[in-house]
């Protein structure tokens, strides 16, 4: 068996701490170019980044803006997920993400400001003009919020920069739950994976056994706050209510598997993960049908 360097980067980036690491003749040049790609790509995407194409775009007005071919092919993926979600899935969330961003979880404003708010959100997405390269907001006031798929672009981009540096194993963490791997782990064997426990603080629901996949987590275990009646409000924002999701989940994409945990700590899995997801010492793993 062939025996390769490995290298191990860790680095700032898209508000979050993120790794590279990588085993191959190249690998010390591979997690280099994967960080200056990182840092590439938040200035192309982050609508908090004075100049990004996001940034430009959510200040435009509803006037068409020139956007990097790379940002057009995020925003192509997110319209196409809006489509196959029916709407649940919105990158025009932007103003009511804003708001609870300032006001709190908890706080909204008034009435006729929300429904104002939830009416740009229902509007749909932009105008994309591919030849062209440029993109545009459907009605004034509106924002784009690409925390949903952001960073599955850069994922995608990383795990094809190792490939190109002749890396044969390599695990890109952008923080925040988005993993991506390439091959097997340097010594043999599928990349574990951990999965946080939602209500266990420092603990694991399990771990995936992944090769050359990606695995992604979200939950209300985020950024969240438990109100005084009981409830958790989070991050992830219903686009057809303005509230955090409160609802069922269903995984309906081919070559997709997940691992669903529900308010009482039980794990289910869909069919492909079966002999994949090792859960931890008494969680309790169930095969959905």
């Amino acid at each position: 068996m062939d025996i390769y360097p490995e290298s191990i980067l860790t680095h700032e980036g898209m508000g979050t701490g993120m790794a590279q690491r990588a085993s191959g003749p190249h690998a010390a040049d591979a997690v280099c170019a994967a960080r200056e790609e990182v840092r590439r790509l938040e200035r192309l995407l982050s609508r908090f980044w004075l100049g990004s194409n996001m940034e430009r775009l959510n200040r435009s007005g509803g006037e068409w803006v020139d956007i990097s071919p790379d940002t057009l092919r995020v925003l192509e993926a997110a319209q196409a997920f809006d489509d196959l979600s029916g709407g649940l899935f919105r990158i025009t969330v932007g103003p009511m993400a804003d708001i609870r961003g300032q006001a709190g979880l908890d706080l909204l404003p008034c009435e006729t400001e929300f429904a104002r708010l939830l009416l740009l959100v229902a509007a749909g997405g932009l105008d994309l003009d591919p030849p062209a390269c440029r993109a545009r907001l459907k009605c004034k006031g509106q924002a784009l919020d690409l925390g949903g798929i952001a960073k599955g672009y850069p994922a995608d981009r990383l795990i094809a920069i190792f490939l190109q540096y002749g890396c044969k194993a390599a695990c890109t963490n952008l923080g925040g739950g988005d993993v991506a791997v390439l091959g097997k782990r340097p010594g043999g064997g599928p990349w574990r994976v951990g999965i946080r426990h939602p209500r266990r603080e420092g603990c694991l629901m399990g771990a995936v056994m992944a090769e050359n996949c990606a695995v992604v987590t979200s939950g209300d275990c985020e950024r969240f706050h438990d109100g005084a009646d009981g409830r958790r409000r989070h991050h992830l924002i219903d686009p057809r209510t303005g509230q955090p999701a409160d609802s069922g989940v269903i995984s309906k994409f081919d070559g997709v598997d997940a691992v669903f945990v529900d308010t009482n700590g039980s794990a289910f899995l869909s069919a492909g993960m079966a002999g994949r997801f090792m859960p931890e010492e008494g969680i309790r793993a169930n095969r959905l049908v």
